[in-house]
This record gives C-alpha cells, structure tokens and sequence, in this order.
C-alpha cells in the first residue's frame, strides 16, 4: 500500500494547510498524533484534540483563517507586554479579579452560549450528514467492486475501490470533527458515535484492501478468464506469476485482518440502523479477511507442494465410500503422483492389491490409534488403515506402510473419491473408458461410480479395477496437459475439498499447517475444542454405504454458568433393497443376508466432554470409548437389515463449553462431516440460558428469542457461532 493512499489529505491540502504555520501560526500536535491507536479503532473515547490541519472536516482555507493571529488595532501596542497596566485592565474582557458579574455581564455569556451551542448542533448535524452519505456511497462502491471482482473485471474493480477509498476517507475526516468527537464523551450516544467511527475506518481500510487485490491481479497479468487462467497455463503452475502477485494478496490479508478486529472491538451502539451496518459489517469483513487469509497462504504454499523447492512423490489413495471408512471409504485402488516444476503427473495405477504380496508388519501409530483401531488391523492391513477419520494420521499409516512394502519414501498423501472425480469433470469435460458404457460428468458420478459399476462388473474385481483405474488416469492425464477451463478447476478442487472428498498430507511441517489452514488436510482437530464428528466403518463386507441415508438432530442446552448439554440422535434408514445377492449388495460376511448394512457407529465429542447416555432404538446400551487424538469417542455396532431403519441417541455434557457472563456471552461449536456417499441431514437448535437472547451470523442460521436453529445437508463443516444477550 503506497503512502499516497494512506493519508488522510491529498498533498495539495497538506501544503495549503502548512501556509499558517511558516507564517507565524502556532505550532500544534502533528495530524498523526491525533488518534491513540484505541481511538483510531473506535474503542476508545478521544484525548483532548488540538485544533490541527486534518481534525475537522474544514477546508485548508478555514484552517487558515482560524490559525492566524489575530492582527492589532491601530495604535495600540503589539503585545501584551508593552501594554500599560490601566490599558490591560481596562481591555479586559470580563470583570476585574473578585468583581461581582453584572446583570448585563450574565445576560452576554448567556447569549454566547447559546449561539455556541446552537453553532455545535449545526456543526454536528452537518458532520452526522456528511459521515453517514460518506459511509453509504462507500457501501455501495464496494459491494460494486466485489462483484466486478468476482467477474474478472479488475480495472472496473479498482475504479470502484477508489471512489469507495475517496467516500471511507470523506467519513474518516468528519469522525474527528469537534462537534463529533464531544459526542464520544456523552454517555447516550457514546456507543453509536464510537461504532459509527469503526465503521469508517473500517470501510477505509476494506477499500485499500480491494486496490490491493487488484494490484495483485495487475501484477500477475490478470485477464477476464481470471486469476487462475494465469497462475496456471500449459499444464504447469506459474511459479513466477505467483510471485508477483503474492505481495500483494499478503498486504490485502492484512488490511482485512485489521478491519475485522476493529469491527469486532467496536462498542454495540444502541441505534437499530448503525446496529444493523455495524452487524453486515461484520460479516462481510470476516468472510472477506478469511478469504484473503486463505490465498495468502495457498500463494505461499503451492511452490512447496508442487515441486518448485523439489521434485515431490505423492502416495494416491483413490477410496470407494460406498463401504465407507472413517477417513472417507476404502482405499480399492492406489497410485503415485509426481510433481515437478509445477507439473503434476500420475505416474502409476492399481489395484491396492499389487501391495499385499507379502505379509506386512505392523507399523508404527500414535498410541491412541494403535489402542483404538489395532484391534481391527488398522496397522497391517490397507483396507481399515484409514478408520479413523483422522486424515494426516491415517496418511501417515499408509505412507509407513508404503514404505515397507514398495522400499520407496514418498513426501505425502492425496485422497480422493468418485465424488471428487465427478466434481473435477468440471474443469476437464465429461470421462470416458473402456469396459463400460458411461459417460462420467458431476451430475452422475457418484451414481455411477458407486452403484452402477458394482451392478454392471458385479463379481469380476480385475475388470472392475481395470475401468477405475483408466478413468482416473484419464482424469490427471487431462489435468496435466492443461486442457481444462482453469475457473471451474479452482471451483472443482474447492467443492471436493469442503465436502473431504480431496485431501492432502505432507510430511513438511509448513506445508502441512498450510493445508491445515486451507481445510484440505482433513484434520478436525483444526475446528478448536468444541466439535461433534458422527462417523461409521463398514462391517458388513459389501458396498451398501451409497444406499444408506443418515439424518442427525442435535440440541444444545446451555446453562447460566456456560455448561452445555448435548442430545445428538441419528436416524439411519437403509434402502438397500434385499436381493439379489451381488458384489454390491453382499454378503460380504458368510452368513449374512443380502443388503444388511452392519457398521461400527462412532461419535466423536467434544475435547471435554462428558458421556451421558447412549441409545439404540429407545434401548440403553453401554457403549465402547476410546480418544481419538485428545477427543472422547464412544461407538457401538449397529446392524440395519433391507428396508429397514434404526436410531441411535447420545447425550453428553460439555463443561464450560460456553463464557457468559451478566452482561452477555459467546458460544461456537463445529460439526464436521464424515465424506460418505450421501450428504447427512442435520438439525440444529441450540438454546440460551433463561433471560438471554440467542444471535448469530452464522450462514443460514435462524436466531428467535432464546434459539438458533439451521437445517441443512452437512455437505462441508458448520462452524455455528452463538451471541449471547441479557434480555431488556
């Protein structure tokens, strides 16, 4: 961000403001020093201002007037020190030390007075004017920039950001005009004018970050087709475009970080209407600083990760969750990816069975996962590695276990699924291979991936494979020469990765907290303490997982000292019909009918939280616990015959899952979805303490009175943030 768009004042009106003081003015506090850094975000009342250039929306020629001494009359003497005492007395303004004030003598400071006043209330009704029209034609410039933004269309952007810039700073000036600042001081309207001083400088700042961006698109030789047409052409990331831009994107973070906690830290005012501005300001700001953060990050980190430091092996994982794992579903086929220079290329492809020639020995796991999931072979055997639907350690499995059986260290994992294919097609056009009559788009991947192919190859495995694996070779083949639409590529990968369709470990440190950043790592751990995580693992041997259909209802309680009390039921209906027995519909196990849908069922808590209760169709039953990760988790095996239904219930106690006090308080909890083949279902209520009200500004929440509610499929995780406040 140059100085020029910093300053308050464009230089002419720096000069015209410094001509009083060269000829003789007095000096006065520098502009910069007008605002402590508490006042400058609204959070705090204003220090005695000096009548300094740029503290009142004056012009430089009022600052002048007000600045110059006040010239001698004629014959009289130029200072008071050449004055005689009988002339100091008698052009003293008020009466002589200890005299008593004439009648005539109150009427006059009266009648001053109240022309002072009525001088202030035009003054302030002028500024109150001119700061709310500054703030509304700022609003609107950038909500026009945002969508040309959006649009490609970045040199319109930037006019727009740049009226929103003049518009912020028009506020800005206003907010420390005299009549304005007297306002922080008057306990009524304290709040609002302090709010409506973080809304300016706020929309400043927003407005330098907008110019940011388009810097960087400028930089990066932008067209209309977007950032991604130049950061990725011919196949190959464009390392040097990237540096450009990525400066730039930085500085824009930033911006946006300041913004969102001057927002943040600004006093609740008590008008509706700037109640209302300060709110939307608020949201938009953390969405707006979020985004930003994330392409800050993904700039720095794509060198890294794609062989610019270095070529990089990446083990594939290509998962089925039509017999779902917690981690997503089971690894049939397997790959290596290389990347170099920018380019990434599928080296290798098959079925994971090329892997289990030889016997494996056990590898190493943290200690919770060799407790919670050795039992089931998890450490020798590639089908259950990923049960726990904890992905950079579940990767690490597969990597130490790639390790003994191919002699090769690799540099990290991607995961990916049929539903992440299909939602790629996107950028590549529709997939063809040989072996079965499909056409394979993102309207009918999941379809066909999880449920035809099984009908069409039913028993035989190696055709089965052979078609998978040509899909997906077609897949990266086309990705690697480049001939995608580049937009819907970024929208592609970004859709997969929300839902944990794609995933992606590395063993660099940096690189990995980046990908945690970026919510591509499937670490849960990333959402903070208070997450609930409903995960199962297939125990029925057989691919009935895509006919399965799961709805979760959870209410939240919270108590007056911030505990919380949590019911979660989940519904589980199988549609899978009950013949004919097949590849699809089983049985896996001998012994088992055809269709059932048997699975251990697990749900994760939160860090703290405290078991209740645990259910299965109305019957109590006493449930296995293990931790995942620092996590309580308690499961049970359930098993659902064709056609039928089952619900489970779990009540658990959080302490101190919330702060409250008397003057109000906060709660948030996330809920991560496990990558199954059919979105869930979830309900959510949570319930303030009696004589408080609920808000939020969580997408799609519903807030009445003491309640939040959202419905919705959990096809990416939902962070729920809860307000609290004292009822009136």
């Amino acid at each position: 961000m140059t100085e020029e768009r910093r300053s308050l004042w464009s230089s002419e009106e720096e000069m015209d403001a410094s001509d009083p003081i060269e000829k003789g003015a007095p000096t006065s506090q520098p502009a910069d020093l007008l605002w402590t850094d508490e006042e400058q975000s609204g959070l705090a009342p204003p220090s005695p201002t000096p009548d300094v250039p740029g503290g009142t929306i004056w012009e430089p020629e009022d600052r002048v007037a007000v600045l110059k001494p006040r010239e001698a009359r004629p014959g009289t003497p130029e200072s008071p020190a050449e004055r005689s005492p009988q002339a100091r007395r008698t052009q003293r303004p008020g009466p002589r030390h200890g005299a008593k004030p004439t009648k005539r003598m109150r009427m006059r400071y009266l009648v001053a007075a109240i022309l002072v006043a009525l001088a202030l209330v035009a003054d302030g009704a002028y500024v109150v004017f001119t700061v709310e029209s500054s703030l509304t034609g700022t609003e609107d410039s950038l909500r026009s920039g945002s969508k040309a933004l959006q649009n490609a269309h970045f040199k319109v952007a930037g006019n727009h950001f740049s009226t929103a810039l003049d518009s912020s700073r028009s506020a800005v000036h206003a907010s420390v005009h005299p009549a304005f600042l007297l306002g922080t001081l008057v306990p009524p309207i304290s709040a609002d004018v302090r709010a409506t001083r973080a809304l300016s400088r706020a929309s400043e700042l927003a407005s330098e970050a907008g110019l940011e961006i388009v810097d960087a698109a400028t930089a990066m030789q932008a067209t209309d087709e977007g950032l991604g047409a130049s950061l990725y052409r011919d196949g190959r990331l464009q390392f040097e475009t990237i540096a450009e831009g990525a400066p730039f994107v930085s500085e824009a973070a930033e911006l946006l970080d300041e913004t969102d906690k001057i927002l943040a830290g600004s006093p609740v005012p008590d008008l509706t209407v700037i109640s209302d501005a300060l709110e939307e300001a608020r949201a938009r700001a953390s969405d707006a600083s979020e985004s930003a953060r994330r392409g800050s990050v993904l700039l720095d980190a794509l060198p890294g990760l794609l062989g610019g430091e270095g070529k990089r092996r990446y083990f594939l994982s290509f998962q089925a969750p039509g017999e779902a794992r917690g981690g997503g579903g089971l690894t049939g086929l397997y790959g290596v990816l290389e990347s170099d220079d920018g380019r990434v290329r599928l080296t290798h492809i098959g079925p994971i069975g090329e892997l289990t020639a030889e016997r494996l020995d056990p590898v190493s796991a943290p200690a919770w996962y060799e407790h919670a999931y050795g039992p089931f072979k998890s450490l020798v055997q590639w089908q259950q590695a990923n049960f726990t639907p904890q992905f950079p350690v579940a990767a690490e499995v597969f990597l130490r276990m790639y390790e003994q059986a191919a002699g090769e260290r690799l540099d990290g994992v991607v995961a990916m699924d049929p539903i992440a294919l299909g939602q790629l097609t996107r950028a590549t056009g529709p997939l063809r291979a040989p072996g079965f009559d499909a056409t394979i788009t993102s309207d009918n991947a999941a379809q066909v991936l999880l449920n035809d192919v099984y009908v069409h190859f039913d028993s035989d495995e190696v055709a089965q494979d052979n078609y998978l694996a040509a899909l997906t070779r077609k897949l990266w083949r086309r990705l690697s020469s480049g001939d995608v639409d580049v937009p819907e590529l970024a929208a592609g990968f970004a859709e997969a990765v929300r839902g944990g369709h794609f995933k992606m470990y590395s063993r660099y440190g940096g690189e990995q907290s980046a990908l945690a950043e970026l919510e591509a790592a499937g670490d849960f751990s990333a959402y903070g303490s208070n997450i609930q995580l409903v995960f199962h693992n297939n125990a029925a041997g057989n691919k009935v997982d895509y006919l399965l259909e799961r709805s979760i209802e959870t209410s939240v309680e919270l108590d007056p000292n911030g505990d919380a009390t949590v019911s979660t039921t989940l519904a589980l209906d199988n549609t899978a019909p009950a013949a004919p027995a097949s590849y699809l519909l089983g049985p896996g196990i001998r012994g088992d009918a055809a269709g059932l849908n048997r699975m251990y069922l697990n749900f994760l808590m939160p860090r703290t939280a405290e078991s209740v209760s645990f259910g299965v169709d109305g019957e109590t039953v006493r449930p296995f616990e293990h931790r995942e990760t620092g996590y309580p988790v308690v499961w049970s095996l359930v098993a659902i015959p064709s056609g039928e239904s089952a619900e489970v219930t779990v009540v658990y106690r959080v302490p101190d899952a919330a702060e409250i006090t008397s003057h109000g308080g906060r709660f948030d909890m996330a809920f991560v979805p496990q990558a199954v083949a059919r979105p869930d279902r979830l309900s959510l209520t949570v319930m303030a303490p009696p004589g408080y009200e609920a808000l939020t500004q969580s997408s799609e929440a519903e807030a009445r009175g003491r309640s939040v509610r959202w419905d919705g499929d959990l096809d990416e995780t939902l962070e729920i943030d809860v307000s609290l406040t004292p009822d009136q």
